[in-house]
C-alpha cells in the first residue's frame, strides 16, 4: 500500500480492497501517471471507477452540492463516500477543446471517509461514492481491460509517463509490479509481452514498454490482418491504402480503444492523406477526452506544438 502515492486512490482502495497494493493500483490506472502529474476527471471516471468495479465495488462520481448528501449514502447501496475538491484550470491555449480534457484538477481529500451518520459533505466539490459488493469480471478480462485503459491514457497524455528520477520511482515500481502480476507465468502471448514490458518499464523506458503492451492489446482484439499490421508498424512507415482505410473506419465507428489507436497511427498520415486528416478532425471533437487529446497531438518526431500541454 505504501506505493499508492495518490491520496484519493489510496482512500478508495482502502475502502474497496483493504490490504491491496500494486495490482489494485494497476487495475485502477494509477500506473499511467507520475506523482505530481495532473489528475484529470477522466482518470477518475475512466480508470479509477472501472478499476473499482473489477475489484467488486461499484462507484460513481457525483457533485456534492446537494444538501444532506451523507444522509443518502446509506440508501441506494452506497456504503461510503470520499469528499474532495477539484480545481478547474482551463488550458487557454486550446480553447477549442471540451472542458473535461482541459481541466488540471488536483484532488484534495477534504474528508477521509463519510459513512452514514457522519457530517455532510455539503460545500465540497465532488463525492466519489463507493458501493457495496458487485459482480466481478474474470481475471483475464479485467487484466486486458486495464491494459487497454492504461495504453490509451498514456497515448493521450504521454508527458505524465513516469520518467527516471526519485519522484517517479513510486509510479515506476507500481507499473513493474502490475505488469509482472499481469504476465503471470508468461504462458500466453499477452503474458510474454507483459513480462517484456515489465523489464523495460523497470529499466526506465516506458515508451518501449508501452509498445509491448500495445502489441498484446492489438492482437487480443482479433482485428483483420491489415489493421493489426497498420497499428503495430513503425510510425514512420507509410500506410498502404487498404491499411489506411481500415484505420479510418475504426476512427469513425470503432470502440474507444480502436478510435484512440487509429488516431495514434493516422497522425503520421495527415500531411498527405485527406481521409486521415478528415478522420482526425472528426476525432478532435470526439465524446471521449482521451481520444480528443490524441487527435489534437502531433505525430511523434514533429516539431509542432503538442495539442495537450499536460
Amino acid at each position: 500500500r505504501e506505493l499508492v502515492w495518490d491520496p484519493l486512490w489510496r482512500a478508495a482502495l482502502d475502502r474497496a480492497q483493504p490490504g491491496g497494493g500494486a495490482i489494485e493500483a494497476g487495475l485502477t490506472g494509477l500506473v499511467a501517471r507520475s506523482p505530481g502529474a495532473p489528475c484529470f476527471a477522466s482518470d477518475i471516471t475512466e480508470m479509477l471507477i472501472p478499476g473499482l468495479s473489477a475489484l467488486g465495488r461499484s462507484a460513481d462520481l457525483v457533485s456534492s452540492v446537494a444538501a444532506g448528501m451523507s444522509a443518502q449514502i446509506g440508501r441506494g447501496g452506497w456504503s461510503a463516500a470520499l469528499a474532495f475538491d477539484r480545481v478547474l484550470e482551463p488550458d487557454l491555449e486550446e480553447g477549442e477543446r471540451e472542458a473535461q480534457a482541459q481541466f488540471v484538477p488536483e484532488p484534495r481529500l477534504l474528508a477521509s471517509v463519510l459513512s452514514p451518520g457522519e457530517p455532510s459533505a455539503e460545500g465540497t466539490a465532488y463525492l466519489l461514492r463507493i458501493g457495496r459488493a458487485c459482480r466481478k469480471g474474470g481475471m483475464r478480462a479485467n487484466r486486458m481491460s486495464a491494459m487497454r485503459r492504461w495504453l490509451v491514457a498514456c497515448e493521450a497524455y504521454p508527458d505524465r509517463l513516469p520518467r527516471c528520477g526519485t519522484t517517479a520511482q513510486a509510479a515506476r515500481d507500481l507499473g513493474v509490479a502490475f505488469l509482472r502480476a499481469a504476465a503471470g507465468g508468461g504462458n500466453d502471448m499477452a503474458g510474454r509481452r507483459f513480462a517484456e514490458a515489465a523489464g523495460l518499464w523497470e529499466a526506465g523506458d516506458p515508451r518501449r514498454a508501452l509498445d509491448q503492451v500495445r502489441e498484446a492489446v492489438v492482437i487480443d482484439l482479433q482485428l483483420p490482418v491489415p489493421a493489426i499490421r497498420a497499428l503495430l508498424a513503425a510510425p514512420d512507415r507509410p500506410l498502404s491504402p487498404l491499411e489506411r482505410r481500415e484505420l479510418v473506419y475504426f476512427a469513425r465507428a470503432g470502440t474507444r480503444e480502436l478510435r484512440a489507436l487509429a488516431a495514434v497511427r493516422l497522425r503520421g498520415e495527415r500531411e498527405w492523406a485527406h481521409d486521415a486528416r478528415a478522420a482526425l478532425e472528426q476525432l478532435r471533437f470526439d465524446r471521449d477526452p482521451w481520444v480528443r487529446a490524441i487527435a489534437w497531438s502531433p505525430a511523434p518526431g514533429t516539431d509542432q506544438t503538442s495539442g495537450s500541454s499536460h
